[in-house]
């Protein structure tokens, strides 16, 4: 069973260089390029994975790694760990996590990612399976 989506059409708003940067989700993802998206459950708690997916584009010509955090966390946390190549989305309120309905509640009743890859192309937001994580 593949379950697909479309993708959104609402706007994102992050900062890059200094500068906000406020653009529909469907110009974020261009529908000619295909990309993975990778769905983690939080900065700092899985620095080894999104090291991982900086490292190798899997075939892939974007990487785009989405976290429910502010842009400023995500911002901190990359230069922390020196991500380079992945793109950063952040999603503070979890609406991106909710629509895919990868929204679980851990043990302290915080919000997370289930964490999964998606490939997004053409419009479209597929389930490509969950991460390896721990």
């Amino acid at each position: 069973m593949t379950v697909t989506y479309s993708v959104p059409n609402y706007l994102v708003h992050y900062r890059r260089g200094g500068s906000w940067v406020h653009e529909p989700m469907n110009q974020f993802f261009s529908p000619s390029v295909r990309t993975l998206l990778v769905l983690l459950r939080g900065a700092w708690l899985q620095d080894d994975l999104a090291l991982y997916y900086d490292s190798y584009s899997l075939g892939y010509s974007d990487v785009v790694l989405c976290l429910q955090h502010d842009t400023f966390v995500l911002n901190a946390w990359a230069s922390d760990i020196n991500l380079q190549r992945v793109r950063l989305l952040p999603d503070g309120n979890g609406q991106l996590i909710k629509y895919l309905n990868c929204a679980v509640t851990d043990s302290a009743g915080v919000l997370r990612a289930y964490p999964s890859e998606w490939e997004v192309f053409s419009n479209a937001i597929k389930y490509m399976g969950k991460t390896f994580c721990r």
